[in-house]
């Protein structure tokens, strides 16, 4: 019935995960003090950091699309990590994900 309808299991995991989203972000950001943010996760979650992918593999990564607008305010993060994933997206789209992972890094002031 549901492929009658046009949700593919793809879909459903898509909507499953895009509402998981926002509980996974509150949970985190409420459980931590030091921000860190794991860019491609996918099943390879790590401990006391937020894990995003395009394409989450486990119900611990949250869904982020790295292409588009971060879902953060500016200097939210402390660390941001990925790992084996910029290679996967064009010149462009990984120059606009380097941006926000700018945008979205706090700033480290200088003592002199």
């Amino acid at each position: 019935m549901r492929r009658i309808a046009g949700i593919t299991p793809e879909k459903l995991n898509f909507q499953f995960h895009l509402r998981n989203q926002k509980k996974l972000f509150e949970d985190y950001f409420r459980k931590n003090t030091l921000y860190k943010l794991q860019i491609g996760a996918q099943s390879n979650s790590i401990s006391d950091w937020l894990n995003v992918d395009i394409a989450p593999k486990s119900r611990e990564v949250a869904y982020m699309d790295a292409t588009q607008t971060f879902p953060f305010e500016e200097n939210t993060f402390d660390f941001i990590f990925s790992e084996h994933m910029i290679e996967h997206i064009g010149f462009e789209a990984g120059a606009f994900m380097l941006k926000e992972c700018y945008r979205t890094l706090k700033r480290v002031v200088k003592l002199e």
